[in-house]
């Protein structure tokens, strides 16, 4: 153990000299002010150059990386990478440890999909009556609703699909478990429709106005504009 630790603080300062080097050789150069300060009161010399340094977002991104991979290597030397990957089991606290992440990463592309699989349609369709069809007040006013629904904190989620979508789905299947893929995928999509809805009505406003008159004058409807124009 003390010289895992050891061989961990030597490469910690290493690499922290190294970015330090980095940043020295090919960091930001000082800036020159563009005003003159006065001197002060007391007789203080005054500034007459701004050293500006910092260190580059990358270099963290790099210590991320590095400390990432220095910290699982101790977890693949008790478990491998096939077994790791392929394993259909998940369970570290249980006496025949087993540590598969195939089940945690179909679980989240299932939910993915079906939150998908909701919002867009969902988010889209309003996008497009507030874009085009709702009237100027009513498009004021459920434009800040949506952008406050985005902003309610997932943990209230988690409890609406326990408590109220899981119970309601399995009126309709009993067999359903409390613990299921369904309602999370329909609460997650729920959750991201005011996301999409907003930013797709942003882009739907974006588009000139001009464009739209052409598809009047074309004697396209408004629901024609919106689907194959806008």
């Amino acid at each position: 153990p003390y010289l895992s630790f050891l061989v961990y603080l030597v490469a910690i300062l290493a690499f922290v000299a190294l970015t330090l080097w980095l940043n020295k050789v090919v960091g930001p150069k000082p800036v020159a002010s563009a005003m003159k300060l006065e001197p002060f009161e007391c007789g203080a010399t005054p500034i007459e150059q701004v050293n500006v340094k910092a260190v580059p977002v990358k270099y963290y991104a790099i210590a991320i990386v590095f400390i990432l991979f220095y910290e699982s290597s101790y977890f693949f030397e008790h478990v491998s990478v096939k077994d790791f990957i392929t394993d259909t089991m998940w369970t570290p606290l249980f006496a025949d440890a087993r540590y598969g992440i195939l089940p945690l990463v179909s679980g989240t592309l299932t939910v993915t999909g079906v939150a998908v699989l909701v919002a867009i349609p969902v988010g889209t369709i309003i996008a497009i009556y507030l874009s085009e069809f709702a009237p100027h007040h009513l498009r004021e006013s459920v434009k800040p609703v949506l952008e406050l629904l985005g902003a309610v904190p997932t943990v209230v989620y988690g409890y609406f699909a326990l408590l109220m979508v899981t119970p309601l789905l399995q009126k309709i299947w009993p067999d359903l478990p409390g613990f299921n893929m369904l309602s999370a995928g329909l609460v997650i999509g729920l959750m991201i429709v005011p996301y999409v809805a907003s930013v797709s009505e942003d882009a739907m406003r974006a588009v000139p106005k001009y464009m739209r008159e052409g598809s009047y004058a074309m004697g396209a409807t408004k629901l024609q504009t919106a689907l194959r124009v806008v």
